[in-house]
């Protein structure tokens, strides 16, 4: 898959009830094995728009993190999108 379509994977894997330990998964994109947090890397720079269910999941996966919607809400891209979900996973391995 291209580093969207792991994104959107990630995404999902924040989503009950996938949601288990995602800091060790890890996604075949464009030949390479790649964790969640390599896959927010990927597209880190990436301005391009987030099609609507990576929206949903996105949100649907914040639990009602105000903060985090917030910041989707100013700029729903790829690079906001993977700040979130990098924010997402810093908080549940803490919280873990």
């Amino acid at each position: 898959m291209d580093r969207r379509e792991a994104f959107r994977a990630a995404v999902i894997k924040f989503v009950p009830p996938e949601w288990a330990f995602p800091d060790n998964d890890t996604f075949g994109v464009e030949g390479k094995y790649r964790t969640i947090r390599e896959v927010c890397e990927g597209v880190k720079d990436d301005d391009q728009v987030l099609p609507d269910p990576t929206v949903r999941d996105l949100i649907w996966a914040m639990h009602g993190d105000l903060r985090l919607i917030e910041k989707l809400g100013q700029s729903r891209t790829y690079a906001t999108g993977s700040r979130c979900l990098l924010d997402l996973l810093n908080d549940r391995v803490a919280n873990f």
